[in-house]
């Protein structure tokens, strides 16, 4: 008995979090060993399932750059990056697409064998998500090939998807004029998608457990940051690298009327759940007062 009163002791205690988010929009980017290890990437599409059941409307945005750089080498064809960006020439754009494609059929395979509903969508071939060619800022000669910048986004189809109880799972490939096809950063994507649908919540899963105060010690996580404490952590240089598009993106998700965003721990099961469902979470929140 005294489990049995546990177990509804931690569904209560959930209660209002239910109540608060039910009929809610969650953005969530998957990525880092979310995707890569396979009890990780199976508790994190359980937990999906979860909050589709209890009236929460999540809407899952992926990446896939290990897995393209795997392919890539496998077929001889060669990888550049600049600033951190994959250059991507027709080859490099063909394999992008044939990984995206076999990823994104996992994971709505995997949500509908465990009771949920998922659709594929490719944002590139449903023309979600436009783009136009992407330029590094003070370096117009530096040709990045078919990399975009997401111009919008169509949220219609996923707010019809969404109310019908379907998890919309969407490859960050988007069209440009003329139909060319461009290979997105999924960060940016899925803060654009969160952006254009207004929702609750943009989750953001990676292999790091938040904003750290000191890099090298774990145990300095920041729990919650406001936009002028973010500007001043990257002016002090805690936060720099990789981590600054992704940071970049949650504040102007913030200020374009999300919610809240959140960079939580990909490598620990069940994150998803524990940073929405409890009180002290298990990540970085970005809010937009004190």
């Amino acid at each position: 008995m005294s489990d049995a009163y546990k177990k509804a002791q931690i569904l209560i205690e959930a209660l209002p979090y239910f109540q608060a988010f039910d009929e809610k929009i969650v953005v969530v980017k998957l990525g880092g060993n979310a995707m890569n290890e396979s009890s990780l990437f199976d508790d994190t599409l359980q937990d999906i399932v979860f909050m589709e059941q209890i009236g929460i409307k999540p809407i899952l945005v992926h990446g896939g750059g290990p897995y393209i750089s795997k392919k890539l080498k496998e077929n001889n064809v060669g990888t550049q990056f600049i600033e951190g960006l994959r250059v991507t020439d027709q080859a490099t754009l063909g394999v992008v697409d044939e990984v995206f494609k076999g990823i994104n059929k996992d994971i709505c395979d995997t949500i509908n064998a465990k009771g949920g509903k998922a659709v594929s969508i490719h944002g590139a071939d449903d023309g979600i998500l436009t783009a136009e060619k992407k330029t590094l800022p003070g370096k117009p000669d530096v040709d990045l090939g078919f990399v975009g910048d997401v111009s919008s986004v169509k949220i219609l189809r996923l707010i019809e998807l969404t109310q019908k109880g379907i998890v919309p799972v969407i490859s960050p490939l988007a069209r440009g004029k003329g139909g060319q096809a461009f290979n997105v950063n999924a960060d940016i994507a899925a803060a654009k998608i969160a952006e254009g649908i207004d929702a609750e919540k943009l989750v953001f899963m990676s292999n790091i457990s938040g904003i750290l105060r000191n890099p090298a010690d774990s145990k300095s996580l920041l729990t919650s940051l406001n936009p002028e404490q973010v500007r001043e952590l990257i002016d002090e240089g805690v936060i720099d690298g990789g981590m600054l598009p992704k940071v970049e993106a949650s504040l102007h998700a913030l200020d374009s009327g999300v919610g809240k965003v959140h960079i939580i721990d990909g490598r620990k099961h069940h994150t998803l759940l524990l940073e929405i469902f409890t009180p002290q979470g298990v990540g970085t929140q970005f809010l937009k007062g004190e």
